[in-house]
């Protein structure tokens, strides 16, 4: 620690922390270029050239969509301190259009009603059904004779319409992006919220199979530009009933926060708003910061040395007395990582936020900014949160890992017995996967219905290893099934090592 790091300074220092931390919604899009955070390791999708960009829930998919959709934000981040050669590709964007289902009622949009109702139909082809919303965001050559709006139902017709005139459709669009081409422009258009537009997976399916014929068709368009942001689950059940959409999966990128560009988000947003942590920060890394316009910006944000001394100096190097106990720096990482190594900003952003406020409640009078168990209470803060999302998203997560509790299992857990807590009870129809079945309230199940219990069961294990629920280990021939803590701590599933589900008195 720092000569003259008195408590004083340090309890000032963390309520000034806690505040900045506390003021933060992740949740909301942002209001100005200070709120945007780029990662290097998202530079690559965020270019017009990326059609496919797959990402877990809240790893950024919403959020720059906005980021692109605002032409402030847009500009700003064209003229920003990323590579040269993503700031020219996104200078070149003239104009950019957003799909985001996330306002159902919408006039700009068709709402689920309405995109169910038609996906129902045996001759309904979802690509002329995209083609179609595409167009809407243009103005429409009156020639082509697609049908006027109708304020009461602005879709139905356009949608019918396209249906039966899927070559002018096409044409259509293909005209607009020779327009743009040959007026030297790009525009862009952004689709996010698939798993929004329908309520039944099979409906789902429908709609990416249609999306993935429509870049297709457009792969080598240049005025007009289609970049797609979409949960990982739905491409892996998708692309492969596409022909050749293995030429757009094989080329996607995945929105992942490394552990630096985490610490380095935490870092950015705590500064914007705190003089103290600049100046703290500044002198830490020996380097200063600087403001360009009302934005804060520290070439040392990303680096790793610096980032672990300042983290070290916020928490101290240890998770108790010695090294046996992990690395502060390494530690939370690892215990908010899922299955696949993967954490979500808000879940990083609220673990961090929760143990300086933690520290300031329960430990006060400790010499660091933040006690190690407060990092604890962060982890198992973040952990309820990010249930609470799988909740929203994936309705059933819940049932299929609270039975292992309540069947008094522990984990690591062998497949052939989780298998059979699964299927126990099949005959009379309540054993887990009949109950979600019953319960899916038109939310996506991870299977089709007319499955075998097998299919069902395996398509259920294989799903939530694909998000990141689950962890499947091989060893000596027995497949084995664990639970990352991210998730484990809020279920209360027990385990023997790792951070306890209760915090200790």
């Amino acid at each position: 620690m720092a000569t003259g790091n008195n408590i004083n300074n340090i309890i000032r220092w963390r309520s000034a922390f806690s505040k900045a931390m506390g003021d933060l919604r992740p949740d909301t899009p942002p209001e100005s270029w200070k709120d945007v955070f780029v990662p290097p390791s998202h530079y690559k999708a965020l270019t017009p050239k990326t059609m496919l960009v797959e990402g877990m829930r809240g790893a950024g998919k919403s959020f720059w969509t906005k980021v692109l959709h605002d032409p402030m934000l847009r500009k700003a981040l064209s003229h920003s301190n990323t590579d040269i050669w993503l700031r020219d590709e996104l200078q070149q964007i003239s104009d950019c259009k957003a799909l985001l289902w996330d306002k159902t009622s919408s006039q700009d949009l068709p709402n689920q009603i309405s995109v169910s109702r038609w996906l129902s139909e045996p001759d309904f082809e979802p690509m002329l059904f995209w083609a179609a919303v595409v167009l809407g965001q243009f103005e429409i050559d009156p020639q082509l004779g697609m049908p006027t709006e109708d304020p009461y139902d602005p879709w139905s017709q356009k949608i019918q319409w396209a249906q039966e005139n899927p070559e002018r459709i096409i044409r259509a669009l293909k005209a607009l992006d020779k327009q743009f081409t040959a007026s030297n422009q790009i525009v862009l258009v952004v689709i996010d919220g698939l798993d929004r537009v329908s309520n039944q997976f099979a409906h789902t399916q429908n709609l990416m199979r249609g999306l993935f014929q429509l870049l297709l068709e457009f792969r080598y368009a240049k005025g007009l530009r289609f970049k797609v942001f979409v949960r990982e689950d739905i491409i892996s059940n998708t692309g492969v009933t596409v022909s050749d959409a293995s030429k757009i999966i094989n080329e996607k990128v995945t929105l992942d926060w490394t552990q630096q560009d985490l610490f380095g988000l935490a870092f950015h947003f705590i500064a914007q708003k705190e003089s103290l942590f600049q100046r703290r920060f500044a002198e830490i890394s020996k380097t200063t910061g600087k403001f360009t316009g009302e934005r804060w910006e520290h070439p040392n944000l990303l680096n790793k040395e610096t980032q672990e001394d300042f983290w070290i100096w916020l928490a101290g190097p240890y998770m108790g007395n010695a090294a046996t106990k992990g690395h502060t720096y390494s530690w939370i990482f690892k215990h908010l990582a899922d299955g696949k190594g993967r954490i979500s900003p808000r879940t990083f952003l609220l673990a961090v936020s929760y143990s300086l406020s933690a520290t300031q409640s329960n430990y006060s009078g400790h010499d660091l900014i933040i006690h190690h168990e407060a990092i604890r209470d962060g982890v198992r803060k973040a952990s309820e949160a990010r249930v609470d999302e799988l909740d929203n998203e994936y309705f059933w997560v819940r049932r299929a890992i609270e039975i292992i509790k309540t069947k008094g299992r522990t984990v690591p857990i062998d497949w052939s017995e989780l298998r059979q807590i699964w299927l126990s009870h099949k005959a009379m129809e309540n054993d887990t996967i009949s109950l979600i079945e019953k319960e899916q309230k038109n939310a996506l199940i991870p299977w089709q219905a007319d499955s075998d219990w097998e299919t069902k069961a395996n398509s259920l294990r294989d799903t939530m290893s694909s998000i990141g629920v689950l962890q499947l280990r091989e060893r000596q021939g027995v497949l084995r099934i664990d639970l990352p803590d991210i998730f484990r701590l809020a279920y209360k599933v027990g385990r023997n090592g790792g951070i306890a589900v209760h915090k200790k008195a």
